[in-house]
């Protein structure tokens, strides 16, 4: 056999052997595209082209929104634009929260009619943020119910202690029922009620009022809230050298 024969059948080989490989390599490359396209469909990336974010862990997920008032979102992008992690806490994480129960209290209603006459008998519920009874009772001839209760501190107003909130409905017979919001949760907290007489022929309604918190709760509140945003609460500083007649001791 010539030389020449010998190079023809070895070039014939190896072009018959690439056209057999050519399809599998073809094959691989489209199954490694579908691969990662599958990758990037589980694991959408952050906003500008930056890689997803990952938690404490190490481990990427997919970035969600963090929407005004705490609420977190996957589906949507957050107002400011801006994405973060939400790994479920781990239990001891969980256990050193200081917003996390158990915070232990007590609570005291006091149920009275506009004349102060104490209302015996009244029935006292309390609902939690989910619309949940939690507790219920009825007051004493002192017109008073004590109970004992556990509950989440209220980041709202805890800048100082824990303090949570519950709702109160309060029932009595002959009178119009009423409904407090934000009944403040402490380790020993009071929640005066007033109850209006029934009075056939008049406009009988349910009364709404808000909780008993105290004003130095109140004022830690808006000194915290106010620093967040760069303002101050007012003080006699402030305030014009006329004094009002009926003015009393003013705030420093």
């Amino acid at each position: 056999m010539t030389k020449s024969r010998k190079l023809f059948i070895l070039c014939a080989v190896v072009g018959m052997a690439v056209g057999l490989l050519s399809p599998a390599m073809t094959g691989g490359v489209k199954t490694a595209q579908a691969q990662t396209l599958a990758i990037s469909t589980l694991v959408p990336p952050s906003p500008h082209g930056a890689p997803a974010s990952k938690n404490q862990f190490g481990e990427q997920g997919i970035p969600t929104a963090t929407l005004p008032g705490g609420e977190v979102r996957s589906d949507s992008l957050g107002a400011a634009g801006n994405f973060t992690q939400n790994p479920t806490p781990s239990s001891s994480a969980t256990a050193n929260h200081p917003m996390v129960p158990p915070y232990q209290g007590t609570l005291v209603v006091r149920v009275a009619d506009p004349t102060g006459k104490r209302v015996a008998k009244a029935k006292v519920i309390l609902i939690d943020a989910n619309g949940r009874i939690v507790q219920s009772g009825d007051t004493n001839g002192a017109g008073q119910w004590e109970t004992h209760i556990s509950y989440r501190a209220d980041p709202r107003l805890s800048m100082t202690q824990p303090l949570g909130t519950t709702t109160a409905l309060v029932f009595a017979k002959g009178y119009n029922e009423a409904v407090v919001f934000e009944v403040p949760l402490a380790p020993y907290a009071v929640q005066p009620v007033t109850l209006t007489p029934f009075i056939l022929g008049r406009r009988n309604e349910p009364l709404a009022a808000l909780g008993n918190i105290h004003r130095h709760t109140v004022a830690d509140m808006l000194d915290y809230y106010a620093a967040q945003v760069g303002i101050a609460r007012q003080s006699a500083k402030d305030l014009p050298m006329r004094v009002p007649a009926n003015a009393t001791t003013l705030r420093q």
